[in-house]
């Protein structure tokens, strides 16, 4: 039957739309456990003063890494080996932190 849609193109639309959904779920569930947060921090790697926006955990504000960085000359292209963050997260650990990381 010509010009008529049959039933594995409803259902291949069906299928697609319900993806999509699924997806857009996904997307939305994952927004609420990350959060960035920027801090003014010294970098002992550059050996400067920097303006850091960290990824954390909502949960637990564990960071888990780096967005931009100000030491860079596009600070959305972070090519350090991200010290700060393993810095951050014996700070988090420890209590009272790492000396030297945050800048007074």
């Amino acid at each position: 039957m010509e010009g008529e849609p049959s039933a594995l193109t409803l259902a291949l639309i069906l299928a697609g739309g319900a993806g999509i959904l699924v997806l857009s779920a996904i997307a939305t569930r994952l927004g609420r456990y990350y959060r960035s947060r920027k801090e003014a921090i010294h970098c002992a790697t550059k050996g400067k003063d920097v303006d850091v926006e960290f990824v954390e955990r909502v949960a637990n504000g564990v960071v888990t890494g780096v967005r931009s960085c100000t030491a860079f000359n596009d600070p959305s292209h972070v090519t350090c080996g991200r010290d700060c963050v393993n810095l951050l997260k014996l700070e988090n650990r420890d209590g009272a932190g790492a000396a030297g990381a945050r800048k007074s």
